[in-house]
């Protein structure tokens, strides 16, 4: 009888220390429902904002108004996921609902650089349009389905809920 090799995202990755430690990697599909979740709530608070800054122009005056409209855009579209991902948790709140979080290579938790890194090449991974094509191209070609982002930054995505133990 010939053995099917079964499709795993468990990698071992071997520390400094000699310790071998087992992450758990996150495909693009999982990946790819975080960020749709993450542009939701972007879009909602856009969507707040919109409104807020819409009558505030009429106070403050309508180039004004789209300027900081423009800057909240900017902080959301940019700076969002690099101040999750750097943070405590590792993972914006869309991948922290999926249970996934940002890691270097080696498990540790990723630098602020690194969270900068990854995410302001996020714009290339975009391409062509919106897309993606770019980034699930590289992630579909890497072992660990990282990104464009992921690879310069030498960061990688795992799950971070425990899986049932199994037994044979």
């Amino acid at each position: 009888m010939m053995a099917v090799e079964k499709l795993d995202t468990l990698q071992t990755v071997e520390l400094a220390e000699g310790v071998e430690i087992r992450l758990r990697i996150a495909g693009p599909v999982l990946r790819g429902s975080a960020y749709l979740i993450d542009l939701a709530i972007r879009i909602g608070v856009i969507a707040v904002c919109s409104f807020i800054f819409f009558f505030a122009g009429i106070v403050i005056g309508e180039n004004v108004s789209q300027g900081f409209w423009l800057l909240v855009w900017f902080l959301l579209d940019w700076i969002y996921p690099v101040f999750f991902e750097a943070g405590k948790h590792g993972a914006t709140p869309g991948k922290r609902m999926l249970g996934l979080r940002v890691v270097q290579s080696t498990g540790s938790p990723i630098t602020l650089g690194q969270a900068v890194i990854r995410n302001f090449l996020r714009f290339i991974d975009g391409f062509p349009a919106i897309t993606y094509a770019i980034g699930l191209g590289s992630c579909l070609a890497s072992k660990r389905f990282q990104r464009l982002g992921d690879l310069a930054a030498g960061t990688v995505v795992i799950y971070t809920k425990q899986l049932p133990p199994v037994v044979i």
